[in-house]
């Protein structure tokens, strides 16, 4: 015969707490956690993999402007020497024009008949308008650039550098002192000159000049004459100041070429010329 037992129904309870001691949301959201875990690892994958493109493409094109970049600037610089050169190939056109006009003007001048050629020295009105050569006893004035413009002028290396206003300055100031004639560089400065500046370059006569800038004059006792000027004042100021280069020294035998120029003479309009 066999004995049954009984459970005790108090026993289950306790079992089913014991298999299930957390509460379900905490399972839940340990199972969240978990799953989270297994997919970020491939999303960060994909995400440095995205940054690394995008990099990548962004270098490119820098690289890509930065060699653009180059190419453009090549270009620049060469245009600019070819306009250099242009540039130095029409003056030394020009000069040579000038000289074969010079060399016609004095045949010219030789073939006229006497009567005329003691009329012109009379009046002196080529000389005057400096359409010929001059020569005689007078004074120079150098100028030049400072040697440490960078430094000595504050980190403007424009100011170490000879204005056309200084070069006008020394003119100015061998007029004020007597001169006859005076030229640059061998440009003849005459009613009709200009003397102004263009970017770096310094142009007299259209013919661009660089230092140093030699302003010659004729005339008795130019250099003394000269430093009694407010110009050469100022010109002293700059050398002390900017460190620019002034010489002023005499000379016993001066020549200065004609400008190139054509001189225009007033003539009598007789009354039936004038109606008309």
């Amino acid at each position: 015969m066999s004995v049954r037992t009984s459970i005790d129904p108090s026993l289950g309870m306790l079992r089913s707490i014991a298999e299930s001691a957390l509460d379900p949301d905490y399972a839940t959201r340990a199972d969240a956690v978990s799953s989270h875990a297994t997919t970020a690892i491939p999303r960060s994958v994909r995400g440095r993999i995205a940054s690394t493109l995008v990099i990548a493409l962004t270098m490119a094109v820098l690289v890509g402007g930065i060699a653009s970049l180059k190419g453009a600037n090549t270009g620049v610089d060469a245009q600019r020497q070819e306009l250099r050169q242009r540039i130095t190939a029409g003056v030394g056109a020009g000069d040579a024009k000038a000289s074969q006009v010079q060399s016609l003007r004095n045949q010219i001048s030789q073939l006229a008949p006497p009567a005329v050629q003691e009329q012109a020295e009379s009046t002196g009105v080529s000389a005057l308008a400096a359409a010929s050569q001059a020569q005689g006893r007078g004074a120079t004035v150098t100028l030049t650039d400072a040697a440490t413009a960078g430094t000595q002028n504050k980190g403007d290396p424009s100011l170490g550098r000879v204005l056309d206003s200084d070069i006008q300055s020394a003119v100015n100031g061998l007029w004020a002192a007597g001169a006859s004639a005076v030229a640059i560089n061998g440009q003849r400065i005459s009613s009709l000159s200009a003397i102004r500046s263009a970017g770096e370059a310094i142009l007299v006569n259209y013919r661009p000049l660089s230092s140093p800038y030699v302003v010659a004059g004729i005339g008795e006792n130019l250099a003394s004459g000269f430093g009694q000027t407010a110009n050469a004042r100022s010109l002293q100021s700059a050398a002390r100041d900017y460190g620019l280069g002034v010489q002023i020294e005499k000379s016993s035998s001066l020549t200065l070429p004609p400008a190139l120029l054509t001189l225009r003479y007033a003539k009598v309009v007789q009354a039936k010329e004038a109606r008309q």
